[in-house]
């Protein structure tokens, strides 16, 4: 191209790109008047604002609160981590509550609370409630959480060909604590002010179920790991000998 057909180019591409953006102008003018879009928009905004009080509120749980030491010089800290499982912003609150059983002593307890804003009786009754999931622990020993009702059953369903093959029906939580559950995070939320992570109770129990699942896959998993790791020990003892 010579030069005035690349100044004609440039010249109608300016123009092309004006068009575009007064009609996006336009369109957004045309969203303000969409109650639905606004309203999606406004508890983003608030969604927002709500994770990033529970991400300052978490970072001063596991900063400001004085560690527990000791008479043999052991250091035990609170320890709070959002639990993936609950999704965007439940997921911190939810670590908030499970994180309160580390603050074990009566000065942690007391910190704690002052961070949270929500009475520490509170956080402990609605940790109890929701209960807590199987996990292998440091020695290799698989330890069922206090949600597990009914061993054998929920372990054949593990081992069998379709992994947690009726799982709902050895499960008396969801009928019995749900509601009970979920009035105590109501009760919470509306203390901090957090109005948009409550999902509805069925959402809730999903969730919760889905956790629990988790756990038990990813024990089970551990489970098998150390398995192979002794077998290939001992094979290895074998070949040594020989």
């Amino acid at each position: 191209m010579n030069k005035a057909t690349v100044t004609a180019f440039e010249a109608r591409v300016a123009e092309k790109v004006a068009e575009r953006k007064a009609k996006m102008a336009e369109a957004s003018m045309d969203l303000l008047d969409n109650e639905a879009f606004m309203e999606t928009q406004a508890r983003i905004a608030n969604l927002s604002n709500e994770i990033s009080k529970l991400d300052i509120i978490i970072h001063q749980l596991n900063t400001n609160i004085t560690p527990f030491i000791a008479k043999d010089g052991s250091k035990y800290s609170v320890r709070v981590f959002p639990v993936t499982q609950f999704g965007m912003g439940l997921d911190k609150l939810i670590g908030i509550i499970t994180g309160s059983a580390s603050a074990f002593t009566d000065e942690m307890a007391m910190q704690y609370e002052a961070i949270v804003g929500v009475p520490f009786t509170e956080l402990q009754i609605t940790n109890q409630i929701l209960g807590t999931v199987d996990y292998v622990n440091k020695d290799g020993i698989y330890i069922e959480g206090s949600r597990t009702i009914h061993k054998q059953e929920i372990h054949d369903s593990i081992d069998s060909n379709e992994p947690l093959a009726g799982f709902k029906a050895v499960r008396k939580w969801e009928t019995n604590n749900i509601d009970e559950l979920y009035m105590l995070l109501q009760s919470i939320t509306v203390k901090l002010e957090l109005y948009e992570i409550l999902p509805s109770k069925e959402k809730l129990t999903e969730l919760v179920n889905k956790w629990e699942q988790t756990a038990i896959r990813r024990a089970k998993k551990q489970l098998e790991e150390i398995e192979k790791s002794q077998q290939l020990s001992t094979s290895n003892e074998f070949t040594l000998e020989d």
